[in-house]
């Protein structure tokens, strides 16, 4: 255990005073940035009238393995894509399917109820059944996440960042760790799934125990720069 550790409290304290120190003239860069948010928000009212600010792909225009150029730049500046195609109908159905029966069968609903309170990200949901599902490794889950589609979406994605060099890559854009996600299993929208959230890694991390460790800080430092 890191000596921070004994103590995350006044870690955070610390590391904020620390950061404050380091970055000169506050008032001004917020004022700066501000500024940008404003053009950026306003640019994203305009694309959504004219047909969406949220870049779209389709699977098989990743069939080279890269993000066609014009789509890669909005996808830097967007900090998000929706990748269509890449699993059949059928597929999907099937998989869905199977999901439903294995919550059936392990009676996940009723168990949950005894849960109330513990997840509570979710606690507040108005939906009278469950649509998060803290399931993380079902068949249809893993078939998913292990897929060669799904490969192949992740590497052309990864791609998309730029590398410091061709020689001495900051990691390899065909390989990664899997991440196992909970389950989302919605019926029609009505407005009580997913509440508004914010990524632990932007907004909310200045308050949290991702920073003390110089190496998250650094981290982040270097995943600005491949942007």
């Amino acid at each position: 255990m890191q000596p921070w550790m004994s103590d995350v409290p006044a870690a955070i304290v610390r590391v904020k005073a620390e950061l404050r120190k380091s970055v000169l003239d506050v008032e001004a860069r917020f004022r700066t940035l501000t500024a940008q948010l404003e053009r950026e928000v306003n640019a994203v009212v305009r694309e959504g009238r004219n047909g969406g600010a949220v870049p779209e792909l389709h699977y098989s225009d990743l069939a080279a393995g890269q993000v066609p150029g014009p789509v890669a730049d909005k996808i830097r500046r967007r900090g998000c894509v929706v990748v269509r195609g890449v699993f059949p109908a059928s597929r999907i159905a099937s998989w869905n399917d199977q999901i439903g029966e294995y919550v059936e069968r392990n009676h996940y609903a009723e168990r949950q109820k005894s849960r109330v309170g513990l997840d509570r990200y979710f606690a507040t949901l108005a939906a009278t059944s469950p649509q998060i599902y803290s399931l993380y490794w079902s068949k249809p889950q893993v078939s998913a996440r292990q897929s060669d589609e799904l490969a192949r979406v992740r590497a052309a994605l990864n791609r998309v960042w730029r590398q410091p060099s061709t020689e001495a890559p900051a990691f390899d854009a065909a390989r990664e760790c899997t991440y196992a996600d909970r389950l989302r299993r919605r019926s029609t929208w009505s407005g009580t799934t997913t509440p508004n959230g914010r990524r632990a890694g932007s907004v909310w991390t200045a308050t949290s125990p991702r920073w003390p460790p110089p190496l998250h800080r650094s981290t982040a430092s270097t995943g600005r720069s491949l942007r």
